[in-house]
């Protein structure tokens, strides 16, 4: 009786858990709808914004006071631990206007890979919740992309201006600059400098800006890609096709890193001799049809690194000068308004040298236990699974590689909407170190 109890319990939270994945996935868009259609007072939103995340801390507190699952007892999670305990020290030790919106919220922002990290470890620990999970995925990724493909195309500036003008809302309610009011759309997500006449507009789908959907969906790219050479059917491709299309009108080098870093792992520890040969051969005969757009796009990335750009003075000035400086080894404290086009410069600014070497021992370790469970599952691996052991840990790995890299251009592991999936499947694959 106790344990259908627990059972029933656990399934509960998990049936919450996936609840809030869809409810920050489109919370911006059902915001700016109702911004711009209904004169509802801002506290309203502000609920709106907080509700989310306020039921995604208590749930992780919950687990953690609540249940037998203690969070010291699990040594794959230890890092992680440490690092946020450093979160948590330097916030109440070197904060100033510790309750403040701003330093509140960038406690958030810094816990949030345990957060999330932790409650997927917890929650989807066997096959009938992967397979749960990931079905639910493919179904949110296909309908995310797809929406975000009509949008693009077909819902002029003008639709989003006078029915959910996402401009008006960021800046309003959450405090955005460079507001475009007047085209209803976001600075972001205006067409791309070297590609406006093909397309005027960039895809967000449901998030905002191109940035949250192409970094916070590219696994599904690869999730349609195994489901489709395991099972060969039609509508595997057909999700692998929307996707990637999506993926591709974004115009966002973040979301195409990552990607292809994954799909990399994915090409050299899942696929066989001969779909590895087939695949090349089929890179052969794209690649001149492909070579003018990624000429252009690299020489358009090479330009726009010059000295007066937030690029270069993010990802150039870590290595040249900020890492080298004495002046942010100790940290600064957890505070608002810093950031910059750089993860590492976030992380050294606000925790110091420790919360940077504590971060990256986290991702490094990740690596190191998800690559020895990619060997065991594949060892012994079960044709029934939806999504293999093996595949579930060789895309948690490039999406721990990638981390190393996209940290050189920005926070985007301490973004709730951007990184939320892809913290998730890292959390499945630490714990995933056996066939239940």
């Amino acid at each position: 009786m106790n344990a259908e109890k627990y059972r029933y319990g656990k399934n509960s939270l998990l049936n919450l858990f996936l609840f809030l994945i869809v409810y920050f996935c489109i919370q911006d868009f059902a915001g700016a709808l109702l911004y711009t259609n209904f004169n509802l007072p801002k506290i309203f939103f502000y609920f709106h914004l907080f509700l989310g995340e306020v039921i995604l801390f208590s749930l992780f507190f919950y687990i953690i006071t609540g249940t037998e699952f203690k969070i010291f007892s699990h040594k794959k999670l230890l890092s992680l631990v440490a690092f946020s305990i450093l979160v948590i020290i330097y916030y109440f030790a070197f904060s100033s206007y510790k309750f403040s919106f701003t330093t509140l919220k960038e406690l958030r922002c810094l816990l949030l890979p345990i957060v999330l990290v932790y409650l997927s470890y917890y929650l989807i620990s066997t096959r009938q919740k992967r397979r749960r999970f990931f079905r639910f995925l493919i179904f949110l990724s296909f309908g995310l992309a797809l929406f975000g493909i009509f949008e693009t195309l077909f819902l002029p500036n003008k639709w989003w201006f006078n029915y959910a003008n996402m401009s008006l809302y960021l800046n309003q309610i959450k405090g955005y600059g460079a507001p475009y009011p007047q085209l209803g759309i976001t600075g972001e997500t205006m067409g791309r400098r070297g590609y406006r006449e093909f397309l005027p507009r960039r895809l967000a789908s449901t998030f905002g800006d191109p940035f949250g959907y192409a970094v916070g969906m590219s696994v599904s790219i690869v999730i349609f890609l195994y489901l489709f050479l395991k099972a060969k059917k039609i509508r595997y491709l057909l999700g692998l096709l929307i996707t990637s299309g999506a993926l591709f009108l974004t115009f966002t080098r973040s979301g195409y890193i990552l990607s292809l870093m994954i799909l990399f792992i994915f090409w050299l520890l899942i696929l066989n001799k001969k779909q590895k040969l087939f695949s090349i051969f089929i890179f052969i005969l794209l690649f001149p049809l492909m070579y003018n757009f990624l000429a252009s796009f690299i020489s358009l990335t090479v330009s726009e690194l010059t000295r007066s750009s937030a690029h270069y003075n993010g990802f150039i000035s870590f290595y040249t000068s900020i890492i080298m400086s004495g002046k942010y080894w100790i940290g600064m404290g957890v505070a608002g308004s810093r950031r910059v086009e750089s993860g590492y410069t976030y992380l050294m600014t606000q925790l110091g040298i420790l919360g940077f070497v504590a971060f990256l021992t986290f991702i490094f370790s990740s690596m190191s236990i998800v690559y020895r469970n990619y060997r065991k599952a594949r060892q012994k691996e079960e044709s029934t699974e939806f999504i293999n052991l093996s595949c579930v840990n060789a895309i948690a790995l490039g999406i721990l590689i990638s981390t190393v890299i996209l940290l050189n251009f920005y926070g985007y592991p301490f973004s709730m909407t951007t990184y939320m999936i892809n913290w998730i499947i890292v959390g499945i694959a630490l714990r995933a170190s056996k066939i239940e």
